[in-house]
């Protein structure tokens, strides 16, 4: 990936090459770890296909229809009750820059100030879609990133440099491509496909991003992955709650151990925090995915010295009126290995290794 982004740098005759090895890689290093399908990589995988195929005034269009996307199915999942009573709550405390004084609004002005984050969202995602308001949307937008910078940034609620630096991104996307005057011209990688492999290569991109453009609409109904369907802040997503039981603590791996705690004082089942886990060690977000978090359990489970020492709680998509989820409960190692043996993009599982405890983890 390295060298793909070396020649994209330095050899405007190398885009194409670059272009693809940068999709390829980036390709097999979702395969290895499906946390690396952050929201941002993603975003560079679809830019890569297409300026590995597709010519510049067709690149235009695509990317145009790809940002209208990103706005507008992010917007559309905020329109819910979970947004509007947790993370639209957070919101309105960091514009308010004191949750006493936000505390005490009324609790509908409170729903109102947080509605009008996606309103805000989808009210640029219109704007963009339409030429006639294309620019104005983008110098909205422009301010939006600015907005979200300072409430997410170390004077809010200080998120990861990455989520900041896709706000920068995004803000500075939104001024290249229908801000500044006169209009962009993305630079051409490649010349007009003409040869039946280029051809080939180009249907396929094309296919891709239709996918991409359409397949979000069915997010909730779990035929898409939230982050693939630009759920950002939305936190209706599927969701899994890992315990260990403390008996078992020594067979956990040492820098796992560090965020395992109980959530009520002298309890003997141990919360394991995947958010803080993957944040402090990786420096993203867990992947918001029940599967991939299952699939996380069944790491955990295969190293522990009991079989019974887990537990794991799988919740569903929130409902967008009533918030209202769907539950399992998956007791043990076995129940958790059949529950991950139940999705397509996690591989079998395998037989636990039940000697890791007496090696002392």
């Amino acid at each position: 990936m390295l060298l793909g982004l070396t020649a994209i740098a330095v050899r405007r005759a190398g885009y194409r090459i670059g272009f693809l090895a940068v999709l390829s890689c980036g390709l097999v290093l979702v395969a290895l770890d499906q946390n690396r399908l952050q929201p941002w990589f993603y975003q560079g995988l679809l830019y890569a296909s297409i300026f590995a195929a597709l010519p510049d005034h067709s690149a235009r269009r695509w990317i145009t229809a790809l940002t209208v996307s990103v706005y507008a199915y992010s917007a559309s999942g905020k329109f819910d009750q979970q947004f509007i009573q947790t993370v639209g709550q957070d919101f309105v405390d960091v514009v308010l820059r004191a949750p006493r004084v936000a505390g005490e609004l009324a609790t509908p002005m409170r729903r109102g100030l947080a509605i009008a984050f996606p309103i805000a969202e989808l009210s640029i995602a219109v704007g963009l879609a339409l030429p006639p308001t294309r620019r104005l949307a983008a110098i909205a937008a422009m301010a939006m990133h600015v907005v979200l910078f300072l409430m997410l940034g170390p004077l809010g609620l200080r998120h990861g440099h990455s989520v900041l630096i896709w706000n920068v991104f995004l803000g500075f996307q939104a001024w290249w491509l229908f801000v500044r005057r006169p209009p962009v011209e993305l630079r051409q990688p490649i010349e007009a496909a003409e040869g039946r492999t280029d051809r080939a290569l180009a249907l396929a991109v094309r296919g891709f991003l239709v996918i991409a453009l359409v397949m979000p609409l069915w997010e909730r109904r779990g035929w898409w992955d939230h982050w693939l369907s630009w759920s950002l802040y939305s936190p209706h997503t599927s969701r899994v709650e890992i315990e260990v039981h403390d008996s078992a603590l020594g067979s956990l791996p040492p820098r796992l151990s560090e965020f395992v705690r109980p959530e009520v004082p002298g309890e003997r089942w141990l919360l394991v925090s995947l958010g803080e886990w993957s944040t402090t060690t990786l420096g993203v977000p867990i992947y918001p995915q029940a599967r991939y978090q299952l699939g996380v359990a069944r790491e955990i489970a295969k190293n522990l010295s009991e079989p019974g020492a887990i537990r794991v709680r799988q919740r569903g998509v929130a409902d967008r009126v009533t918030g209202h989820r769907s539950e399992r409960f998956l007791l043990g190692r076995d129940e958790i290995f059949r529950g991950c043996d139940a999705y397509w993009l996690l591989p079998p599982s395998p037989e636990p290794r039940a000697s890791v405890g007496a090696r002392g983890g």
